[in-house]
């Protein structure tokens, strides 16, 4: 739950593909890849579901080339933070999905804590094509390696996607894929703060090391014009599992995704978290002698709220002495999601992180789940870097040959609506437990 392992880990480059996307300036000279390979979200699925009983994916009938990256060098692997920050994806580089597409899409470079790679498609006319990782789409800054021939096939790490938040605006940062299945969105206005996964296996279980499931493929499919939303289909693979996604991004002042998740276990799991969020709770504003900090409160997130057919809860995050965890609610769950409830500048007197402006998360489930329960999961820290905030809809004692389809949205917004009001003021009829 490093904050720094949810904000990078994706590198992605350009090639134009012919009918797929324009040609990027710089990369005119890059040679196309003509020939397509037949497309449908279904087969992704049924992949996931052969993988999760075999361990093996039939990469020749989804991907359009071969995928098998190159072994990231040791300059990668041993760069620090600030290498890793001095490798920039050129703007001008930027994945366009079609003359008349908002989105512009952008990587990230391997290296660093990013070691694996995700493989990249687009989508169009039932056709799919790769989106290969070229070293000329990015700025290698002093701090950075210097590229080698070797490096032509190393892959993306993860995605960057940007959208103006008007017609004929500026490209703005929309959402980041990045890192095991963590991703980030934002509602215009709000800047990045806590973060969704799409998988958590075995979280805050004492003695028993998390697993983190990853992103292997990504399927972008081709937008049309301003105000359509867009689609991602992915595979993600583990220790446990295997899983097939499909993500609808619609941007706004609230900016939704969709999601449509098919998971199947290769292995028993003690505890299985669905539509996890991740955050940070420093301190808020009851004294806390631990910290000595002229700022009146440091979180990203202040309370978690969750709503089922009964009840609405609301529970304050702590920073706590020890690990815990709490949980609060039974199957019967509509929606719960962490919540940044303050908003004023003068509570965080902080003008580069501007916490008042960090986005709430609500899950929305939108098909019937298996029985479990909300859990928060608060963990004792003493550096703002560090995540320390989970929850996530917790079942138990999953077995191995078992498919599990859960379809829900999940909000980012400043603040978002839920329950038929601003959440971020909680109803009276809350309950705090």
């Amino acid at each position: 739950m490093i904050r720094t392992c949810l904000i990078l880990a994706w590198a992605s480059c350009l090639v134009g593909c012919a009918g797929v996307w324009n040609a990027p300036r710089g990369l005119d000279e890059a040679p196309l890849v003509q020939q397509g390979t037949p497309y449908q979200f279904e087969k992704l699925i049924e992949a996931a579901r052969s993988a999760a009983k075999t361990g093996a994916w039939p990469d020749s009938d989804l991907l359009g080339e071969a995928t098998t990256p190159a072994a990231l060098p040791q300059s990668l692997a041993e760069m620090l933070y600030d290498g890793f920050g001095d490798i920039k994806f050129r703007p001008d580089q930027a994945l366009r999905l079609g003359e008349a597409s908002a989105y512009r899409v952008e990587g990230f470079h391997r290296g660093w804590l990013y070691h694996d790679a995700v493989h990249v498609e687009v989508v169009e006319d039932g056709l799919s094509r790769p989106w290969p990782y070229m070293p000329e789409a990015f700025e290698f800054g002093p701090e950075a390696p210097r590229p080698a021939p070797d490096w032509g096939r190393l892959g993306w790490a993860g995605l960057r996607i940007n959208h103006p938040w008007r017609r004929g605006g500026p490209q703005n940062e929309l959402m980041v894929l990045l890192g095991a299945s963590y991703f980030r969105a934002l509602g215009e206005g709000s800047t990045f703060g806590a973060s969704g996964r799409l998988i958590a296996v075995n979280t805050g279980i004492p003695g028993l090391a998390e697993s983190f499931p990853r992103v292997t493929a990504v399927w972008i499919h081709r937008n049309g014009s301003f105000g359509d939303p867009l689609t991602l289909d992915g595979l993600i693979d583990g220790e446990h599992l295997a899983a097939a996604f499909r993500m609808v991004i619609h941007p706004g002042e609230t900016t939704v995704i969709d999601v449509d998740l098919h998971l199947f276990t290769r292995k028993p799991i003690q505890k299985l978290g669905l539509a996890p969020i991740t955050s940070m709770f420093l301190f808020g504003p009851e004294p806390d002698p631990r910290f000595r900090d002229e700022r009146p409160e440091v979180h990203d997130s202040d309370g978690l709220l969750a709503h089922t057919d009964e009840h609405v809860f609301w529970q304050p995050l702590r920073n706590p002495l020890a690990d815990r965890t709490t949980r609060l609610t039974a199957e019967d769950t509509r929606g719960f999601g962490l919540i940044q409830r303050e908003r004023r500048f003068d509570r965080y007197l902080d003008v580069r992180t501007r916490h008042e402006l960090r986005p709430d998360i609500w899950v929305k489930p939108t098909n019937a789940w298996p029985k479990g329960a909300v859990e928060l999961l608060e963990l004792s820290r003493l550096e703002e870097k560090v995540d320390n905030i989970g929850c996530y809809y917790a079942i138990d004692d999953v077995p191995a040959n078992l498919a599990i389809h859960a379809a829900y949205s999940v909000s980012f917004g400043s603040p978002i609506r839920a329950l038929g009001a601003t959440v971020g003021q909680p109803p009276e009829t809350a309950h705090r437990k």
